[in-house]
């Protein structure tokens, strides 16, 4: 099937479109950003975690009302380990940062403005054959901008 989508002539193949690659979680204060020319660059502590792309998505709206920017963060892990729920635990009182690469290869930051936050954990064990086992986290970024583009400190 040949399926190109040209947007502000940008040719882009729909098999790249959607999904989330990685995510980067950490908190505000062991990380660096700066801001240069609208792309930010940075460094300090990340914890990185890879998730399923048919079940972990990013969105972002403005709120033209409001002039805020509402981002949302959903991932959904189907296998995860307890010391990572005790990480994603400590995650529900603290002040975030998160960098979002999608399969794309392009890194957004969140939490810049206002700190990112854990809005629900769902840890699920199913109860049947075909029930989802695993863990379903939604955090919450409210900013007046958009997400950041994103570099990191050794990519320079």
């Amino acid at each position: 099937m040949n399926c190109n989508i040209i947007l502000e002539n940008i040719n882009r193949e729909c098999k790249n479109l959607a999904g989330i690659k990685s995510i980067k979680i950490g908190y505000r204060d062991d990380v660096t950003i700066t801001l240069n020319d609208d792309i930010c660059t940075v460094s300090g502590r990340l914890l990185e975690y890879y998730t399923n792309p048919q079940t972990s998505y990013f969105t972002f709206t403005k709120d033209t009302d409001n002039h805020f920017y509402r981002n949302e963060i959903t991932l959904q892990f189907a296998s995860i380990t307890s010391q990572n729920i005790i990480e994603i635990k400590k995650l529900l009182d603290a002040d975030c940062v998160i960098v979002v690469t999608t399969n794309d290869n392009i890194s957004f930051l969140l939490g810049k403005d206002n700190p990112v936050k854990l809005e629900t954990l769902n840890i699920n064990s199913g109860t049947s054959y075909g029930d989802f086992n695993g863990t379903k986290l939604s955090f919450i970024d409210v900013s007046k901008e958009h997400p950041y583009l994103t570099i990191f400190e050794n990519e320079l």
